[in-house]
This record gives structure tokens, C-alpha cells and sequence, in this order.
């Protein structure tokens, strides 16, 4: 079975930098889907994207993205493995090796507490494992 997250609410890319390979979408604790959290979805070694700026209850599931019909070029850390995701209206995916996500307090333009330092004093989770 293929491992899957699931999150609700609506989330942007928030930044994505190139240089660093690094992904992140955030869903700003404005919203009236966290409550006084901000969820944060950080995608490690990209290789290649495909997202609308905007994804609304995102499905994510690590797959081989060639099986989803998807022509990425193998690397050497995640080969051809990535993450499909879904929501209401919209599909994407991310050619990736990691995903590692976290809920935190804060404020709407403060720095990820993922990009800060990861496994500080908030909750991060990896995916795969």
C-alpha cells in the first residue's frame, strides 16, 4: 500500500528556492482552518515541480512518478520517486527525495521553524521515514 498524508485547508506556496532544492508550502495561521497554528509542508532535494500555487486539502503519496504516466529524469538520491498530490479540482506532483511538514505559533511571515533548524522545539515529521 502506498503511504499517504493527508491535510485540510488551504495552503500556498509559500517559498521555493532553488538554490537550496528546497520546497515549502505553508497554510498561514490567519486562516480560519488552523485555529493559532501554521502548518508548514517542506519538500527536500527537488529536482522538478508541477503545483498550482494554490492546493486545497492536499493528498500527498510517495510514488515512482513514471508510473503515473510523469517523465522525470532519474537522480541520484530519489531516482524517479516523488509525490503525487490531490485535492477538490487540482492534481500536481513534486519530483523529491523528502517531505517533512510542522505545526507551530507562528506569525505569518516568520521563517519555518523547518528552515531555522530542524528538530528544534516543534514537531517535525519526516516522509518516507
Amino acid at each position: 500500500m502506498t503511504p499517504t498524508l493527508a491535510f485540510t485547508g488551504t495552503f500556498k506556496i509559500w517559498t521555493y528556492t532553488v538554490s537550496h532544492s528546497v520546497l515549502l508550502l505553508r497554510q498561514p495561521k490567519t486562516s480560519s482552518e488552523t485555529g493559532a497554528l501554521q502548518t508548514d509542508i517542506m519538500f527536500l532535494c527537488v529536482d522538478a515541480l508541477c503545483l498550482p500555487t494554490k492546493v486545497v486539502d492536499p493528498v500527498i503519496r510517495f510514488v515512482d512518478l513514471p508510473t503515473l504516466g510523469i517523465d522525470v529524469k532519474e537522480q541520484p538520491l530519489s531516482g524517479t520517486r516523488g509525490f503525487a498530490l490531490a485535492g477538490p479540482g487540482w492534481s500536481g506532483w513534486v519530483h523529491a527525495l523528502r517531505i517533512a511538514w510542522c505545526r507551530s505559533p507562528r506569525e505569518f511571515f516568520e521563517p519555518s521553524p523547518m528552515e531555522e533548524a530542524l528538530g528544534s522545539d516543534y514537531k517535525t515529521e519526516y516522509f518516507p521515514a
